[in-house]
């Protein structure tokens, strides 16, 4: 089962955030989609009529990763500290990005990302690398890296990707055929 919101063959990563954030979090969701990673932010996904819910819970199901942003009053939302709680139970890598709130709870104890004065474009170079060298996402992203390059559509592009593919931890035997 591929829910529609994913981009294929991308690592699937959950933006758990407050509706305050959500312009932010739809920015950090197009530049990451230039890096592989296919981000839900519940407000740009989830189609007018659709139980709301359902997605929410789907897309926390399926996804590879969740990257939390804290705001303050993150902690008074009703749904941020479930998100959260449902990927840590799934086992799936969680991280933090401050914005004016500290990490709590279980979060509290890794060093979260500074948030404060950077574009969604800075904050989406500055998460990239912890995805393509983290040893449960780094499979994805190699073979996501594989098919950006794939698809490029400009020697420019192609140039771009290939930096990225040449510092690459993952390799498997049939990504050398595909370049």
């Amino acid at each position: 089962f591929d829910p529609p919101f994913w981009v294929k063959g991308q690592l699937r990563l959950f933006v758990s955030h407050l509706a305050a954030h959500r312009v932010f979090a739809a920015e950090l969701q197009e530049a990451l989609s230039r890096l592989g990673i296919s981000a839900f932010v519940a407000h740009n996904d989830i189609e007018p009529t659709t139980e709301w819910q359902t997605q929410i819970e789907t897309a926390l199901g399926t996804s590879d990763a969740l990257i939390s942003l804290l705001l303050q009053q993150f902690h008074e939302s009703r749904w941020t500290d479930q998100e959260i709680g449902f990927a840590m139970g799934r086992g799936v890598p969680v991280f933090s990005v401050r914005f004016g709130q500290d990490p709590y709870g279980f979060i509290g104890r890794f060093q979260a990302f500074n948030g404060n004065a950077k574009t969604a474009s800075a904050l989406a170079d500055e998460l990239f690398p912890v995805y393509l060298y983290h040893k449960q996402t780094e499979r994805i992203m190699a073979s996501a890296l594989i098919r950006l390059f794939e698809k490029s559509s400009s020697f420019a592009e192609a140039k771009r990707l290939m930096g990225l593919l040449e510092t690459l931890n993952y390799w498997e035997t049939g990504f050398s055929g595909r370049i």
